[in-house]
């Protein structure tokens, strides 16, 4: 009986540490993000082409994983994502005309 209530623990714990591994590693949409003084904002872009584009080149700068969804969006880990402070720092370079790449 306890090896049995064991067993199950163990295969329940497996279980929830993939499924949370699963979601940090799987991939969402990009959302511009600002930080107003007191709470990060979503931010609205005029020229989307052209941050895509300066985005990318800022995700390939920092060596982050991303790839490009069937619409054209730009897509990142959920971990990433949770890092909202980083996320307002990409937005930033990627607005930024002056921010170049330098490796």
């Amino acid at each position: 009986m306890k090896k049995r209530k064991i067993s199950i623990i163990v295969i329940i714990l497996i279980v929830v540490i993939s499924l949370f591994l699963l979601y940090k590693n799987s991939y969402t949409e990009f959302k511009p993000l600002s930080f107003d003084g007191n709470s990060y904002v979503s931010k609205k872009i005029s020229n989307q082409e052209e941050f895509k584009n300066n985005l990318k080149k800022v995700l390939e700068y920092y060596n982050e994983d991303f790839k490009i969804s069937e619409n054209g969006n730009i897509l990142i880990k959920n971990k990433l994502k949770s890092n909202q402070e980083l996320i307002v720092n990409y937005t930033k370079k990627a607005l930024d005309k002056n921010w170049t790449p330098n490796k």
